[in-house]
């Protein structure tokens, strides 16, 4: 159920309210004084009466309690004290005292507000069905009935327009009251009602006392004069506050200070590690291995080889080295012309049995007969999509050997760099602990041939992927900037390689149908561009890609080493192309290779128009004229 709070300065009122709200069917209605004397009840422990910051600080404040908070605006307030009622000393302080508490009663609003809502005391005695409205919209109450019982007497007598016009000026020459005002209207969420001219005129009119509005003005200027010295204990106050924020600001840059002076302690460990593996890059850790050997009776019969070595299954965890570092890895090994071959699944198993593979890779108990789980590899080759396992080995015969190396060729540079390190990988794990029924002698030695057969390859360029950071397409030109992921040639490695592939002079569709004929009918490349280029920027803005970098032409996105090619006269920049080393030149020439086939499909669906096949084209004559 919804309980019901009614927080007022004016305890008749409040009153009031509670019992309109329970005559328009609201149950369980408190009201929460917010004088000095309830106040003082609350000290006294009487009930029934209270402030709502004791509400606000207690920790047993339920969800479903709800406020309304009733504040007595500035215009309300000296409309209430006509002038000569009352001392200038006596005033002075009660409207002091009447600040302090309208002010506490909006912060008390504020720190309940998602379980409050605002009136002022004029939307009470004037539209309380309106009110009603809104706790129905508000809280999805269902409460009706009409204003009986809320006194509306604050607005009788004829000079209360003139004073309220008066009233008006004085707030808005009142730095506090202007606040106060401001707050309520913002808190409440509507524009305070004031007075028009014309009704001020109207009653001055009426009253003919032209030396009344004098009279009631420089009273009400002194009145102002006593409240601005009543209230310099607020304005210290807030300084005080101010004082304090400053300290916290201090404090938030200290604590900027030590996290910076962390990350710069983070980032040279970081490179003393980088370090650690350059100087040890046979450096080789992980946290446990195991072995299971496959029953493959059957197989050696067939092949009458009784005397092979079994094939073995490897279960790595939290393997870590220069290059390579795989939570878990599977894969199985065999031996093939006295070469070791490695054997990866895109899934592997874990039998019921293998308690120290479970244990190793983190299964939970397991029921079925065997569980499936990840292998070490990061990208299936493509040219294996179709497969379920490839065996990693340069060796064998015909079709079986092209496939090989067609999958030796197409390993991921992550890949790559982890089956050269199985063989230092199985060796370590079995020199430190034999396992029985493995002839690691032969296992071993096999090892050593597939290192120095890997070793002898020709080195490939390699990356993880490609993905596209930027596709820019103005009417008469486009470019394509690509970042190559983990990119090697075997001697470098680059995180992140930028490649941007720009067409000048691009012909759309339309123009090239209604446009003149060209002597290339057949070449598909015609409609497209050109004048294709070559461009590499500086990684992330800052950092050469290669030694023979240099800046040949800058745009909106910095510097860049730029080579530009003709197609229709068969020329490209000889002089550019020439100022790079040969191997620069090889990894160039290769990076668009290999875009050029096949490769940018992989960002076909981020492309904002065209399509990639325009592009190999184009790129593919370029690579052909490199030579």
């Amino acid at each position: 159920m919804m309980n019901l709070y009614v927080v007022s300065t004016d305890q008749h009122l409040g009153e009031q309210v509670a019992d309109a709200l329970r005559d328009a069917g609201a149950d369980d209605v408190v009201v929460l004084g917010h004088s000095e004397e309830a106040r003082a009840g609350v000290n006294r422990g009487s009930a029934g009466h209270g402030r709502v910051a004791g509400v606000r600080r207690s920790s047993s404040a339920k969800k479903n309690d709800r406020y309304i908070f009733i504040v007595q605006s500035p215009q309300e307030k000296l409309l209430e004290a006509l002038p000569g009622e009352t001392s200038d000393q006596a005033f002075a302080q009660d409207l002091t005292a009447w600040f302090d508490e309208q002010a506490e009663l909006l912060s008390d609003y504020e720190a309940q507000r998602g379980q409050a809502i605002l009136v002022t005391q004029t939307q009470v005695k004037l539209g309380f069905d309106d009110v009603l409205h809104r706790i129905n919209q508000t809280w999805r109450a269902r409460l009706s009935g009409g204003t009986a019982g809320i006194s509306q007497s604050a607005e009788a007598g004829d000079d209360k327009p003139l004073v309220g016009y008066l009233a008006q000026g004085l707030i808005q020459h009142t730095p506090k009251l202007k606040q106060l005002t401001a707050r309520i209207e913002r808190l409440a969420g509507n524009t305070l009602a004031g007075v028009s001219v014309v009704d001020a005129m109207q009653a001055y009119r009426q009253k003919n006392q032209q030396q009344v509005l004098k009279t009631e003005l420089e009273s009400l200027q002194q009145r102002n004069y006593d409240l601005e010295a009543q209230l310099k204990d607020a304005t210290e106050e807030g300084e005080l506050i101010l004082l304090q924020l400053h300290q916290v600001q201090e404090e938030l840059e200290n604590y900027f200070l030590k996290y910076k002076d962390a990350e710069n302690r983070h980032e040279t460990l970081a490179y003393r590690w980088r370090q650690m593996l350059a100087l040890h890059p046979d450096y080789v850790v992980y946290e446990s291995v195991s072995v299971e050997v496959l029953d493959d009776t059957d197989e050696q019969d067939e092949l009458n080889e009784p005397n092979e070595p079994q094939i073995l299954q490897w279960y790595f965890k939290g393997l870590e080295s220069a290059g390579v570092s795989r939570q878990q890895l599977a894969f199985q090994t065999f031996i093939e012309a006295g070469m070791l071959g490695v054997r990866f699944n895109k899934t592997a198993s874990l039998t019921a049995g293998d308690t120290n593979a479970s244990e190793s890779f983190n299964t939970q108990s397991l029921t079925d007969d065997e569980v499936s789980v990840p292998t070490g590899l990061t990208h299936w080759p493509d040219v294996a999509e179709e497969l379920d396992q490839i065996d990693c080995i340069p060796a064998g015969r015909g079709e079986i050997k092209v496939l090989r190396a067609t999958v030796l060729r197409d390993l991921s540079a992550s890949d790559w760099a982890l089956l050269k390190l199985i063989p230092k990988l199985v060796t370590q794990a079995l020199e430190e602990r034999p396992r029985e029924g493995v002839d690691a002698e032969a296992i071993v030695a096999a090892a050593k041939r597939l290192a120095e057969a890997l070793d002898r390859l020709p080195q490939a360029l390699r990356h993880d992927g490609v993905r596209l950071k930027n596709h820019q397409t103005n009417p008469d030109y486009e470019h394509l900037w690509l970042v190559f992921e983990n990119l090697t040639d075997g001697v470098s490695t680059w995180p992140a390689f930028e490649l941007r592939l720009g067409a000048s002079n691009v012909i759309s569709n339309n123009t090239a149908k209604s446009g003149t004929k060209t002597n290339a009918k057949s070449d598909a490349t015609a409609n497209f561009t050109q004048h294709p280029k070559v461009e590499i920027p500086l990684i992330d803005g800052q950092t050469k890609p290669f030694e023979g970098w240099f800046e040949e032409s800058v745009d909106d996105f910095g510097a860049k080493w730029e080579l530009r090619f003709d197609l229709k006269k068969q020329i490209f920049d000889a002089g550019v192309w020439n100022e790079l080393a040969p191997a620069e030149q090889v990894l160039v020439k290769g990076l668009v290779g290999q875009l050029s086939h096949g490769l940018l499909k992989t960002v076909e669906s981020d492309l904002k128009r065209g399509n990639i096949g325009q592009w190999e084209r184009v790129f593919g004559q370029c690579v052909a004229m490199l030579g």
